[in-house]
Formats: C-alpha cells, structure tokens, sequence
C-alpha cells in the first residue's frame, strides 16, 4: 500500500563521518566531494555548476534530439561499460521503512554546515540568499508553490531499489553525489528520487534541481506534489530520459517566435540555429544552475503561478533584450548565440538577468497562445515524431556538459564538469594538463 510520509521530526545524526549503513553510500563528506563510491564506480562528483556551455558540435534538430547515437566504446575494466537494461516492476519492490525521515533537509542536523555554508553543488549560486531570507521565510514562500499543487497531494509509494547497478538507480545516485555533500542528505534524496521516478514513470536530472530546492525548505509530502504539477500540468515529458516534451515545446516556441518576432526568427534560421540546442537549462532546468538564487525564486515564483506561458514569455524576453546582439551575429559568433541564450555569465549580467525577468512579467502575449494545443500537436507531427521514429533505442545518458549533446566519458576536476571526448579537445583539458578521470 501506498506510505504517507509519517515522520518530519529531524532525525539524530547518524555520524557525519559515516553513513548508516543500510545507503551504501560509503563515507560522508565533510566538505568539497571527493571520489563518489567506489563500489558504484561513478567517478569525481562536481563541487561546483557545470562549466559555461558551448556550442553544440553537432548542432541543430537534425543532428540534436531523437537523432541517432552513437554509443560511446565502452571502457577496459568494466566500470564505463552500460550495464544490460532491465525494466524495473515497482510491484516487486521494497518498501522503505515507515519511519524514515521525511521532512525538510534544512531540519536535519548539519545541513546547515555541511551544504550551506560549504556550498554543495545544488546551492553554488547562492551567495548568501538562504541565510539573509531565512528558514521560515522561505518555507512560508514555497507553500504558496504547493497551494497551487494542491490538487496533486497525494500518498507517495514509498519503494526503494534492490540493485545499485541498475541503470536509473545509477543515474539517481550519480545526481545525488552531485548535488550534495553529506551522506546523510544524499541517502535521503536519492531515495526520495527514486520514488517519485518509479510513480512519474521517468527522470531526468533536472528533476532534482527544483527537487532539491524544494526539499530544503518543505517535507517530501510537499515536494512530491509540486513536482506532480510541474510534470504532469506545466512541462509534461520534460524530465525524462528521452525528453519529447522539451523538444516539442522548445520547437514550439520557436513557432511562436515566427509570429512574435520574424525578423529574429529568420535570423536564426538562416543560421541553423536550433531551439533544442539552446533551450533545455530555462525549459527543462528552469534556470537553476543558471540565476542567482534571489532571481532564480523570482523566476520560479512566476513559473509556479503561470506554468508554460511563463516560460514562453521568459524566453521571448531574453531575445528582445539582446536583440541587437542576437541579429548583429555571424554564423563565426555561433558561441556568443548559445551564451546569450542560454544566460551565460559571460554575456548575461544579474543586471540583464533582472531586466529580463521584468520584461516577462510585463509582457502581454495576446492571442499568441490561443491555439497553442493544436500547434503543439502540429509541432509534435511535424518535428519530433519522425526524429524518434528514426533514432535507435539506446541507454540514456546526461550529455556532456559542454556541448549537451554527446555522452560524457571525462570528469575535469579543473573545469568541474563532465566532457565528450571532442570536447575534452576543444577545452584544451590536456594541453592545460587538467585534472581529468574516466568519468
């Protein structure tokens, strides 16, 4: 039977140097991240967001989603080699205890320590927004974002895996090691995870941003009905290994900005500059990893309250601020497109950043959106059914960090991200004689 969460009394540590037992997780971390557990064989967990992406090598619809892939050659040694896929029955799942902790992170002891003031991975554009805000405050805010859930409440089944190696299992696990330090919180997230994967049907690690923020401040009760809204209602297919839903709506509104704005479409389009390639970290990511976190609640305030148009706005307000920028480029500035478009601090400022979220607040879409169910249809037919049709079945993966496209096989110490082996190269990881490992 399905398990309410029954326990969000802070639970007593269970050592800071070591993790109970029954996580698997090995030793606790006391500050950066060092090696992930070897018995999972995951490589070097990230300590800060991922490098500044650039361009896609393959670039565009029909090199980007649904496109075949190529599977990376697997490793000698066994621990980069794809493990065979299996489907996992929740039915045949444990549950997990009926007392396990549920509540929010921030109550638990020493997560104030070791993830705030060390800055785990998930709170890298912090600067300081948690503490000045506080506890209370910002848990008062986010009940606002499950009050607008509150038809998604509901018992979460509360399984847990049995094999560490499974393919998802390995994914969750990887994500959590990645966004925090401490074994304990870790532990607890990646079972949470795995949970809601098993009920939603699928994942993607942009789930665990707006996961992971959510459970700092509000119970797991909460978290699970918030996310429910944003995958089921909001972004649907959007979290997902093979994410329809993105594509489908980034390509969507690239419709859009046909009628919004022709000018600029034509410019990208003369240029091959594709919607898929640029959109995921606002559409998908929702601009964790991407704004500071006093913008970041910003934006995720408006996105709670108004779902997809908000992004639709959001996005048509990045193009009309760097306007002149974006028509002014050459098919040799293809870099400086995607770091526009994608916010990158190199090109977009807290000062753009706020500018452009005042923009979309007072943005009028009018009857732009009036048929947008059909024209999401359309652009399904159209654009991303046939690429899916043509693509092979293989193991998914999180791309690269730098193109977001190729699967990773590097972890850079020195640029903090995972690489292709193209953009190993193009970094100029070995020529600068970076800290690299098999990721």
């Amino acid at each position: 039977p399905a398990e309410e969460p029954k326990k969000d009394a802070a639970p007593a540590p269970s050592g800071f140097g070591k993790a109970p037992a029954a996580s698997g997780f090995g030793k606790a971390s006391s500050g950066a991240p060092g090696k992930a557990p070897g018995g999972f064989g995951f490589g070097k967990a990230p300590s800060a967001a991922p490098a500044a992406s650039a361009a896609p090598a393959d670039g565009g619809f029909a090199k980007g989603f649904g496109a075949p892939k190529k599977a990376a050659p697997a490793a000698e040694g066994g621990d980069d080699a794809a493990p065979p896929k299996k489907e996992i029955n929740i039915d045949d799942l444990p549950l997990l205890p009926a007392d396990r902790y549920t509540g929010p992170l921030w109550d638990m002891p020493n997560f104030e320590k070791a993830e705030i003031d060390d800055r785990c991975t998930l709170l890298n554009k912090d600067g300081g927004f948690l503490k000045r805000t506080g506890k209370e405050a910002l848990r008062a805010r986010l009940l606002k974002w499950v009050d607008r859930a509150k038809m998604f409440r509901g018992p979460l089944k509360y399984v847990t895996f049995t094999d560490p190696d499974e393919d998802i299992v390995r994914v969750i696990i990887k994500d959590s090691v990645r966004t925090f330090f401490h074994e304990d919180h870790r532990k607890k997230f990646t079972e949470f995870l795995f949970a809601v994967r098993m009920e939603l049907g699928d994942y993607g690690q942009a789930m665990s941003y707006i996961a992971g923020l959510c459970l700092l401040v509000l119970n797991e009760a909460e978290t699970v009905a918030v996310l429910r809204k944003c995958a089921k209602e909001y972004i649907p297919k959007h979290w997902a290994a093979e994410a329809v839903g993105f594509a489908t709506n980034a390509w969507l509104i690239d419709h859009l900005l046909k009628k919004h704005d022709p000018e600029v479409h034509a410019h990208f389009d003369k240029l091959n500059f594709w919607p898929d390639t640029y959109m995921q970290k606002i559409l998908s990511g929702l601009c964790v990893h991407v704004l500071h976190f006093d913008q970041l609640f910003l934006f995720l305030d408006a996105f709670m309250e108004q779902g997809f148009p908000w992004l639709v706005k959001y996005e048509l307000s990045i193009i009309a601020h760097f306007r002149a920028k974006l028509l002014a480029a050459k098919e040799t500035d293809m870099n400086t497109l995607f770091e526009i478009m994608k916010l990158d601090a190199r090109e977009a400022e807290p000062a753009d950043t706020m500018a452009i979220y005042q923009r979309a607040l007072k943005m009028d879409l009018g009857n732009l959106l009036d048929n947008i169910d059909i024209e999401r249809m359309t652009i399904h037919e159209k654009k991303v059914a046939p690429r899916l049709k043509q693509a092979p079945k293989e193991e998914a993966f999180e791309p690269c960090g730098v193109c977001e496209k190729k699967k990773p096989k590097w972890w850079c110490d020195d640029c903090e991200c995972t690489l292709c082996d193209d953009c190993r190269k193009t970094n100029g990881c070995d020529e600068k004689k970076h800290d690299i490992e098999r990721y």
